[in-house]
């Protein structure tokens, strides 16, 4: 499965509130944003607010914007039961929220996950305890072009509908006092369609909106 400029807003399920990938030999998902989801269908904890994955075949995302979804474990994105190959890039995962901070509010993800040129920022638990990525994946600020840093959208507000929320990036030349960190932020070898570095997120790459 190939999917390409992808909006998903304001679901609810149980494995993937947003999007759930199982089964599958082969998925890429270039270009997605993912904003108001979660997976507590039905009551209780679910899995991956924004998106689940549990699959044995290749899972590749990249151009991600996930924000502001829910859930009990996973909040942004959940591979607990990845045993695949599973590869995410040149993504923003900000302001998801989970029930524990040992249950990866930003990402749950396992050793057999490359997390490259991504920034993970204010995701918390429901006692406001930082929450990032948790599960073993090798990821830290600073390696593989990750960041941890507000990603200064132009406009976000935590439970507002997301269609009044504008998660472009600020920049210097669109009037505001400075650029979001995840401008020109992609994997260098990536580009956006005016010919720079790529963004990070779903406005960012050659596939952007």
């Amino acid at each position: 499965m190939v999917a390409t400029r992808v909006v998903v807003a304001e679901n609810q399920g149980h494995f993937g509130g947003g999007i759930g990938i199982d089964d599958a030999s082969l998925v890429s998902i270039e270009n997605a944003l993912l904003v108001g989801n979660t997976s507590r269908e039905g009551g209780g904890s679910g899995y991956g607010g924004g998106i689940y994955v549990g699959t044995t075949g290749t899972v590749q995302l990249s151009q991600l914007t996930v924000v502001g979804n829910e859930n009990g474990e996973g909040g942004g994105i959940d591979f607990r039961y990845q045993t695949g190959t599973f590869e995410i890039a040149n993504s923003i995962v900000a302001y998801n929220t989970c029930d524990s901070s040992s249950m990866g509010c930003g990402m749950y993800a396992k050793s057999n996950t490359t997390i490259g040129y991504v920034d993970v920022f204010g995701n918390e638990d429901q006692y406001g305890t930082s929450s990032g990525v948790n599960g073993g994946a090798d990821y830290s600020a600073g390696t593989s072009g990750n960041l941890e840093e507000d990603p200064l959208f132009v406009s976000w507000k935590s439970g507002a509908d997301w269609a009044s929320q504008d998660l472009r990036l600020q920049s210097v030349a669109e009037g505001f006092p400075a650029d979001s960190p995840c401008i020109d932020a992609g994997h260098p070898k990536t580009r956006d369609v005016d010919g720079t570095t790529a963004d990070m997120g779903y406005y960012g790459g050659e596939e952007a909106p």
